[in-house]
């Protein structure tokens, strides 16, 4: 899952707020996912730039069966984030702020 985000014209701004600034009054963000075992798309949604990346990849984290893994763009989520795909028994590539250090402990249950 990731998204590509494209500016649009001020007058769509109530439809798709943008970040603002010059330029920036509207944006769209296209958000995608695959799955690529099953060969089907799983989400494909048109909305504001400004909806994150980390609350698209989210909203239907319970349907994803565990031991799934999961490629995304999670860069901007945060630790507890992390640590919630972890206690679903959910894998995941993905980038990370530069300044993080991980420690992977398995707790019991």
């Amino acid at each position: 899952m990731d998204s590509s985000e494209f500016k649009l014209s001020k007058n769509l701004a109530a439809a798709f707020p943008g970040y603002g600034g010059l330029g920036r009054e509207a944006s769209a963000q296209i958000q995608f996912e695959y799955q690529l075992f099953g060969s089907r798309i799983t989400e494909f949604t048109i909305g504001s730039a400004i909806d994150s990346d980390s609350k698209a990849g989210m909203k239907n984290i319970d349907s994803i069966p565990a031991n799934t893994l999961l490629l995304r763009d999670l860069g901007y989520f945060s630790p507890k984030i992390f640590n919630e795909l972890l206690n679903k028994n959910l894998y995941f590539i993905s980038r990370a702020k530069s300044q993080w250090n991980f420690t992977y402990v398995k707790l019991k249950n």
